[in-house]
């Protein structure tokens, strides 16, 4: 795994996000001097995909989907509902394990945490600079 000590201020470890990362990757370097052949840059993207069962996704349906919920978590907490965000989640929509997936990622903790802690840590994390 690749540890940054210095974007955020403070150690980062990066886990395997450090292998797209080319200015870090070492193997990178090393497929240069051996004269390796590769892309050394990331096409456009035009569309998020995601694979949800079994199969790739992509969708605007998909990406809005996700934003519109994302906004509803965001309210519910600036009209201090401080209760789960999986309480204004649809666990039954075709696109729940995405979002679950992106409020996983977006958080430190587990994605069940009470909403309005979750706007304050990321409140905080914006005042401080660190985010």
């Amino acid at each position: 795994a690749y540890s940054d000590t210095s974007s955020v201020g403070h150690l980062w470890d990066h886990g395997a996000h450090w292998l797209h990362s080319g200015d870090v990757n070492v193997m990178r370097f090393m497929a240069e001097k051996l004269k390796h052949k590769f892309r050394p840059e990331n096409p456009a993207v035009t569309s998020f995909r995601s694979f949800i069962g079994g199969q790739w996704k992509v969708s605007e349906f998909a990406t809005d989907y996700v934003w519109t919920k994302l906004e509803e978590i965001v309210q519910a907490g600036r009209n201090g509902r401080d209760v789960a965000a999986e309480s204004v989640l649809d666990r039954g929509h075709v696109m729940f394990p995405l979002l679950r997936h992106w409020l996983t990622a977006m958080s430190t903790c587990r994605w069940r945490m009470a909403m309005g802690h979750w706007l304050r840590a990321c409140r905080a994390a914006c005042q401080s600079g660190s985010a």
